[in-house]
């Protein structure tokens, strides 16, 4: 097996990923994850999630457990179906999007993506493994919008407090997992910038309870195109340094390096003007939560202002 150490790179693989565990150290693991442009973007990114689980399942099971687990057991509670209906709305108009658009619209391929990935790591999670590329279609994919109460809630960490909020169901935004946890974590982080002379000068902390102290700083490596053509040119942003958690495919803090010379961060600010929650509440079929736009546009973007632009497109008020 020959290695390109350059780019994390191997011709005869579609994708490789590294994970080393030092938690009990340095209080953090690390996760290499590359795929090799030989083969179609969805293998890509489908086998980018399935090796990511897969090598982190012990810390994917223990991030399950203490959060969001105990939230909607089965059978579901009348909050839950709630959630649970607004969930498989979007995610049918997300996929439905992406194939309408994938050929022509960077921002909906990149979201298709970002869902095969999400589907990889599925099915590593249920111990699932598929051994034909051609069952990775678009049907396959749909099953996604039945799945919506599984590991897609780890993902959102950060969207989880609006939404439940909006969609007015107090079970789940005042309840607590039998670890005595929230399941609804509180805000928890704040940037810092700073302009000395010529230099300018970042720093980004994140603070929560320990039920979310699993931490992963990961290296993405994913030489997507930037819409579903033969001909499209690389993503900008192929290469994504950032800080994250078991089965995440975003930072969530927000903390992001990319290839594009970017450096992306955030300050948690609530939504205190509640006449907007309508906005929310009604958005199931005309929005991306943040945690995938915010992806989307670490990708897709060159500069600041080319971020901000495919970041508030489908703003989900979340």
């Amino acid at each position: 097996m020959t290695l390109d150490k350059e780019t994390f790179q191997n011709s005869s693989m579609v994708a490789i990923a590294a994970f080393e565990e030092k938690i009990n150290t340095t209080g953090w693991s690390s996760l290499t994850v590359a795929t090799s442009s030989d083969f179609p973007d969805n293998l890509q990114a489908y086998w980018a999630g399935f090796l990511e689980t897969n090598l982190t399942l012990s810390l994917t099971v223990s991030q399950w457990i203490n959060t969001v687990k105990d939230m909607c057991p089965i059978p579901l509670s009348k909050d839950c179906e709630v959630l649970q209906k607004y969930l498989s709305e979007n995610m049918a108009y997300m996929l439905n999007e992406a194939y309408k658009h994938g050929e022509h619209n960077p921002f909906w391929y990149q979201v298709g993506l970002q869902l095969w990935q999400l589907k990889g790591m599925s099915d590593a999670f249920n111990r699932k493994f598929i051994d034909r590329a051609d069952l990775l279609n678009h049907s396959y994919l749909n099953t996604m919008i039945d799945e919506v109460m599984g590991i897609y809630l780890l993902q959102l960490n950060g969207d989880l407090g609006d939404l439940v909020s909006a969609l007015s169901v107090p079970t789940l935004k005042k309840g607590k997992n039998k670890l005595g946890h929230p399941f609804i974590a509180s805000p928890s982080c704040s940037a810092l910038i700073k302009i000395v002379d010529n230099n300018v000068y970042l720093s980004h902390v994140t603070w929560s309870t320990y039920s979310i102290m699993l931490r992963v700083l990961k290296h993405y490596n994913f030489p997507w195109k930037t819409v579903n053509n033969a001909n499209s040119q690389k993503i900008p942003g192929f290469a994504i340094t950032f800080s994250s958690y078991p089965t995440l495919t975003s930072s969530v803090d927000d903390f992001y390096l990319t290839s594009a010379n970017l450096t992306i961060t955030e300050t948690t600010n609530n939504v205190y003007n509640y006449s907007l929650w309508n906005i929310v509440r009604n958005g199931s079929k005309n929005s991306v939560f943040t945690f995938m736009r915010g992806m989307v546009a670490n990708r897709l973007a060159k500069t600041g202002d080319e971020w901000i632009e495919y970041f508030k497109y489908n703003n989900s008020g979340t």
